[in-house]
């Protein structure tokens, strides 16, 4: 069976996933960032209060739920691996060696963590600058550029951000690194057993049941024998 896809079949999935992600760094970039400039008291309450995130519950909500919803993916996808490893595993017989990991991963974890996180961080980072502007322009009146991020006002906002999507692009990271190592050690299983004997797989029992209607059909609507053949005269 051939599988055909385009481009764009690949690309969007990645490019949906990477959304999701940058949408939750920015959240908890935020919260941190405003976390180690205010404190975690009425301070940081205030400064919520005061600087235009009516939006907030709702943002976090969505947030929330896009980080969730990519670790409930990614959990899937490995069960489904591993699921399907372990029936490789007994069908052949040949235990995995761990030694294996790297040697068939596509990309290495470091590289998987150096194309994720450079992008996230400044995804975010020019995010979370907008987002700071129109948050003052909407309660003060004013925008205040780029202050908000790298300013005398608020210097550890980048480096916070820093911190906040490496770690996000090291779990992200590792989960992509570990499902494609999956994914490429049972393609290499299959193709070392392409036609493997499946014997002792039993059928789905719907099959069963449609083996006996159709033997049942045929026993009805074929002709029987009527009579016996001729009998030969001997001269």
């Amino acid at each position: 069976m051939v599988l055909l896809t385009s481009r764009r079949s690949l690309v969007l999935p990645h490019a949906v996933r990477f959304a999701l992600l940058a949408v939750g760094g920015l959240l908890l970039g935020h919260e941190a960032a405003y976390a180690v400039q205010y404190g975690v008291g009425a301070g940081f309450t205030q400064a919520m209060a005061e600087g235009g995130h009516g939006y907030w519950p709702m943002f976090s909500t969505l947030a929330l739920s896009a980080l969730l919803l990519l670790l409930g993916r990614a959990a899937w996808r490995l069960a489904q691996l591993h699921v399907a490893r372990v029936g490789e595993r007994q069908e052949t017989a040949r235990p995995a060696s761990i030694d294996q990991w790297s040697a068939t991963a596509p990309r290495s974890y470091r590289r998987e963590l150096i194309g994720l996180w450079p992008p996230l961080f400044g995804v975010v980072a020019v995010a979370y600058a907008i987002q700071e502007n129109v948050e003052h322009f909407t309660s003060h009146g004013h925008v205040p550029g780029l202050e908000p991020l790298i300013g005398t006002t608020a210097p550890f906002a980048l480096p916070v951000l820093a911190l906040v999507t490496l770690g996000l692009a090291a779990v992200g990271a590792l989960l992509r690194w570990r499902i494609a190592t999956l994914e490429a050690r049972l393609a290499q299983a299959r193709a070392r057993h392409p036609h493997r004997s499946h014997a002792g797989q039993r059928p789905a029992p719907d099959w069963a049941v449609l083996g006996a209607v159709r033997a049942t059909f045929w026993s009805l609507i074929r002709q029987g024998p009527e009579r016996a053949p001729p009998r030969s005269r001997s001269t």
